[in-house]
């Protein structure tokens, strides 16, 4: 038997997003992969583009791994 409440399945979102507030509040002000708010003294730029922000050398390469690496403006060779 299954106890009430157990968790049977779990998985990560397909897509997250912010809340409209959150996007209009500034440009640069979360982090593009995990969405937590950025500190002025930590924030990872994409080494190809330096377009996208990030919060950790961490979320930098997780994004480059799973999608950025597809959306990257950096010239290609």
């Amino acid at each position: 038997a299954i106890a009430m409440g157990a968790t049977l399945w779990e998985e990560l979102p397909d897509i997250s997003t912010l809340t409209a507030a959150e996007c209009s509040s500034s440009v640069d002000t979360f982090c593009e992969h995990c969405f937590a708010p950025l500190q002025e003294d930590a924030k990872v730029a994409c080494p190809a583009c330096d377009v996208e922000l990030y919060c950790s050398d961490i979320c930098c390469e997780k994004s480059s791994e799973i999608y950025h690496c597809y959306f990257c403006k950096a010239p290609k060779d």
